[in-house]
C-alpha cells in the first residue's frame, strides 16, 4: 500500500512541475522526503525544484545523486558554512549509510559522516548530527542548577522563619 501511495505522490509531484506548480510539488516532495529519507527519486525531484534558483537547495537534496553538478555541490557545502555536521544534518537522512540504494549515495553518506565525526571529534549518528556541548557549557548549566537549589534553599529558610516568627516559637 505503501508503495502505490509513493508512486502517486510521485506522480502527482511530476504533473505539478510539468504544468509549473512548482511550490506544490516542493511541498509534496519535502513531506515525502520528510517521511522517507532514503528515497533517492523524491530527493532528485525535490532538488529538480530547486534548480535554476537555489543551487544551495539542489545541491543539499541532489547529493546523493549522479546529478550533483560541482557547482551545486560546492553551494551546499557553502550554504552550511562548509561545516561536515551541518551538512549531515541538513540532508535530513535516518538511519545507516546501507539503508541508500545506490553504491554512490552510500558512499557519499559514509565521507560524509566520516568528515562530520572527525570535525565533531566524536561518533555521530544520522538522528544525532550534532557537536557535543564543550565543557564550559556543561559547567554553566551546573552552575545554573546549583544557584537555583541554593535559592531554594534560602527561600526554605525564608519560609520556615517567618512561620516561627508568626506562631511565636521565635
Amino acid at each position: 500500500m505503501a508503495h502505490v501511495t509513493t508512486e502517486k505522490t510521485l506522480e502527482r509531484a511530476r504533473a505539478e512541475l510539468a504544468s509549473g506548480a512548482v511550490a506544490q510539488a516542493r511541498q509534496r516532495l519535502r513531506g515525502l522526503v520528510r517521511s522517507q529519507p532514503h528515497n533517492l527519486v523524491a530527493r532528485e525531484l525535490l532538488a529538480q525544484t530547486y534548480r535554476g534558483g537555489d543551487a544551495v537547495q539542489a545541491g543539499r537534496w541532489a547529493y546523493l545523486s549522479p546529478s550533483l553538478t560541482e557547482t551545486e555541490e560546492a553551494a551546499f557545502g557553502k550554504g552550511f558554512a562548509d561545516d561536515p555536521v551541518r551538512m549531515m544534518r541538513a540532508l535530513a537522512w535516518r538511519g545507516s549509510e546501507e539503508d541508500a540504494s545506490t553504491d554512490l549515495a552510500r558512499e557519499r553518506l559514509r565521507t560524509l559522516r566520516a568528515r562530520a565525526e572527525e570535525a565533531a571529534g566524536t561518533r555521530l549518528t544520522w538522528e544525532q548530527a550534532r557537536y557535543p556541548d564543550p565543557p564550559s557549557r556543561r559547567l554553566a548549566a551546573a552552575g545554573g542548577v546549583a544557584a537555583a537549589l541554593f535559592l531554594l534553599l534560602c527561600l526554605g529558610v525564608g519560609v520556615v522563619t517567618v512561620i516561627r516568627a508568626v506562631i511565636g516559637w521565635w
